[in-house]
């Protein structure tokens, strides 16, 4: 009605017709910004996966740099059986125990141990560590004609007060420690093996 009068059927027709096109642009916006709301949720999904991917190939990587190197490793090792014959008697463990020296190396002094330097300070440390165990065994020492070892008692002010507690440099690292220590040589490794390339 307008003024009061009726409206005619146009008029009435055209109202419809313009509250149904209301309601159906209004369900459309509705619609436009749920398929937007989707497709970002979607995007998110995505871009989520795709890091979960990356770590997983990082991770991935580092394992198989790791593995590369410690059949490097395994290859020094074997190549001079008479040189480093307690590591090849010792197989996996031996080259556990070089990776661990290059390792802990690394983190001491910020520089990468050759394999080989590494391979013969840790067979030297193994026959001396044997050495040891001879000459403060007495059956050992019987068996093979070594002196046996006294060990000397901690020195102290006094004999009475227990030994310093360990200096910073002397306690053992953390798990993050350590976590920073590999990735950092893992990096190492990957600018290596990138410049041999």
């Amino acid at each position: 009605m307008l003024n009061g009068e009726k409206l005619t059927p146009e008029q009435q027709l055209a109202a419809t017709v313009d509250a149904k096109l209301t309601d159906a642009e209004k369900r459309h916006q509705e619609e436009l910004k749920a398929l937007r709301e989707e497709t970002d949720r979607k995007e998110k999904e995505r871009a989520a996966q795709a890091e979960k991917d990356r770590e997983a190939q990082r991770l991935a990587d580092e394992q198989a740099a790791i593995r590369e190197f410690k059949a490097e490793i395994a290859e020094v090792i074997a190549a001079d059986p008479e040189g480093f014959e307690i590591l090849n008697m010792a197989g996996d463990r031996g080259v556990e125990v070089v990776f661990s020296y290059i390792d802990d190396q690394f983190a001491k002094t910020g520089k990468r141990v050759s394999v080989k330097d590494a391979a013969a300070a840790v067979e030297q440390a193994e026959i001396d560590q044997a050495r040891g165990f001879v000459q403060r065994s007495k059956k050992l020492a019987a068996l093979y004609g070594a002196p046996v070892a006294r060990q000397p008692a901690p020195r102290t002010l006094s004999n009475r007060m227990p030994p310093a507690p360990p200096t910073t440099e002397q306690r053992p690292e953390t798990a993050q420690q350590r976590r920073d220590r590999v990735k950092a040589q893992i990096d190492q490794i990957f600018a290596a093996k990138a410049g041999r390339r």
